[in-house]
């Protein structure tokens, strides 16, 4: 299934939420995603923990998070000291063919600020994304 496909079974609401991470590079063809990570308002939080999504403590120190399945919902993207501007992430957003996805210079910072091996790796193909469109 694409990232597409794996987000519209979530029965997402039609706004209040934009996918993150390998999923956002899924979608602009740089690689394949394994899982759907997700950004959500306080509304998607809990209109996904009425769904019987599980909270848990996010990974590398990323907020709290909700659980089903293969998909991970954060209220936050904040990393260590560098604090996210999670509104910001939502409102810049972009739709493509039904489904949010943070912006390209989001999903940089964000894994700029994890900096683990892999997402340096993505940060390398985002970056040559950016010089072959330009």
């Amino acid at each position: 299934m694409t990232i597409f496909e794996r987000v519209r079974a979530l029965a997402l609401p039609d706004e209040g939420y934009a996918v993150i991470g390998g999923g956002v590079l899924e979608a602009h063809g740089l690689r394949r995603s394994g899982d759907v990570d997700l950004l959500v308002s306080l509304e998607t939080y809990e209109l996904l923990r009425t769904r019987g999504w599980q909270g848990e403590t996010g990974l590398d120190g990323v907020g709290t998070k909700l659980r089903s399945g293969e998909a991970e919902a954060f209220l936050d993207m904040s990393v260590g000291e560098w604090k996210a501007d999670n509104a910001g992430f939502l409102a810049r957003a972009e739709r493509t063919d039904g489904v949010w996805f943070c912006s390209l210079a989001d999903t940089r910072a964000f894994k700029a600020a994890l900096g683990r091996p892999k997402d340096l790796r993505d940060i390398a193909l985002i970056d040559t994304h950016y010089m072959c469109a330009h």
